[in-house]
């Protein structure tokens, strides 16, 4: 997750630098691939920490409540950039308010790293399932062989 949120915070440092003779190739097209593949490795640890922590039962629940705020933290996430860009471009150019929104987004990652570090090393004490046993109602055996056994009776 941390190496996820560093390509973030990469293209989105790449994305200041933005001015209005950029071209498309050089300042455009090389950080948003940058930031798509840090977005990528984000959503799919964040997805397998979420999940893993999590009893059978409840892993439904805990899918839909993580997209669900997947959804509304993007949401807000753009609502803030935009009226952030809205803002700098009152005094200046569309390209200071793209900036300063790059500049806000560059802070949300910075955010996201250290929550992701702080996060990784308070939950490296051992907690959540291992080797699936919790899962499986800690007797060792895999949820399968549970469920096969379940339908047998």
């Amino acid at each position: 997750m941390a190496a996820g949120a560093v390509l973030c915070a990469a293209g989105m440092v790449w994305l200041t630098q933005v001015s209005p003779t950029s071209s498309y190739v050089t300042m455009i097209l090389g950080p948003v691939l940058l930031f798509g593949a840090g977005t990528g490795l984000v959503a799919v640890a964040a997805t397998f920490v979420a999940m893993a922590s999590v009893p059978a039962g409840e892993s439904g629940a805990t899918s839909a409540l993580l997209q669900s705020m997947q959804q509304i933290g993007g949401s807000l996430g753009v609502a803030v950039l935009i009226t952030v860009n809205g803002a700098a471009a009152r005094g200046g150019s569309q390209v200071d308010g793209m900036r300063g929104a790059f500049t806000a987004g560059v802070a949300f990652t910075a955010a996201m790293l250290v929550t992701a570090l702080l996060g990784f090393r308070r939950r490296s004490g051992g907690h959540g399932r291992s080797g699936g046993q919790e899962r499986s109602g800690g007797h060792g055996r895999s949820g399968s062989q549970i469920w096969r056994r379940s339908s047998e009776k």
